[in-house]
């Protein structure tokens, strides 16, 4: 059975986001056990934001590839952020914790997590033409 366009963007937006929640954790937990500074983990969300950018890329546009990096920061700041912090993170003081830093952060990563999703949106498309091309030029 193959798979509508919605259905494989439901896919790679939901593997993503799960994927995006557990690394918060494991992050948070690896960071207490190993004290180091837990905003490190920054840099794997970003991977993972664009990684699920190049899949949405090729199987859609930049848009939903934007779109997904998107959810995928907004649920991190969000849920995933929330969840960490059960794990007792380390290097984030409760200071931040004021309702405006907060709202501010979310923005801020949401965006963060649309720009990702573009760039491996882009790279995604790039890729894809790259194949398509190829594949007409065998079957000439």
């Amino acid at each position: 059975m193959v798979a509508t366009l919605t259905e494989q963007l439901r896919r790679i937006v939901g593997v993503g986001l799960i994927a995006v929640v557990a690394f918060d954790v494991l992050a948070s937990v690896v960071s207490r056990r190993l004290s180091f500074w837990y905003p490190y983990g920054t840099i794997g969300s970003w991977l993972i934001y664009a990684t699920v950018g190049v899949l949405a890329g090729r199987a859609a546009s930049v848009r939903a590839a934007a779109d997904a990096g998107a959810a995928l920061g907004f649920v991190e700041a969000t849920l995933g952020w929330a969840i960490s912090w059960l794990s007792g993170p380390r290097g984030v003081s409760l200071d931040m914790y004021a309702i405006g830093i907060v709202a501010l952060v979310i923005v801020v990563v949401t965006l963060i997590g649309a720009g990702m999703g573009a760039l491996g949106g882009l790279a995604g498309r790039r890729v894809s033409s790259r194949a398509a091309q190829r594949d007409r030029g065998k079957t000439r």
